[in-house]
């Protein structure tokens, strides 16, 4: 995956010989066969992003493998798996924003936001 900043662009390519294998392989970690899932499922995660950036390969790699990890058998299963990775990252984003407050309406802020 890669995304250009400058033009706001991403290519999601598989760094393999053979593509079609990874192609397959990945849509059976995500728990579908159906190719227009794959593409649906794999753009909403590649738009997760992380502070300060629209899109982020490292959160989104992240996301996919917390999805593969719990081998969905099919599409709900994988979009379950999906919630909890992004409900995981929010979770930590606001902890963390919490941890690094400086003043007192900061905390309130970042409080009111966590729970």
């Amino acid at each position: 995956m890669d995304f250009d900043e400058d033009t706001r662009h991403l290519t999601v390519e598989f760094n393999h010989d053979d593509k079609a294998a990874c192609f397959a392989r990945s849509m059976v970690e995500l728990g579908t066969s159906d190719s227009r899932v794959f593409d649906g499922f794999f753009s909403q995660l590649s738009a997760l992003g992380e502070s300060g950036h629209s899109i982020s390969e490292r959160a989104t790699n992240f996301a996919l493998g917390v999805v593969a990890s719990i081998e969905p058998r099919d599409e709900v299963e994988a979009m379950l798996a999906a919630q909890m990775a992004v409900t995981h990252q929010a979770s930590m984003m606001m902890g963390r924003r919490l941890n690094h407050v400086t003043t007192i309406p900061q905390q309130d802020a970042a409080e009111r936001r966590v729970q």
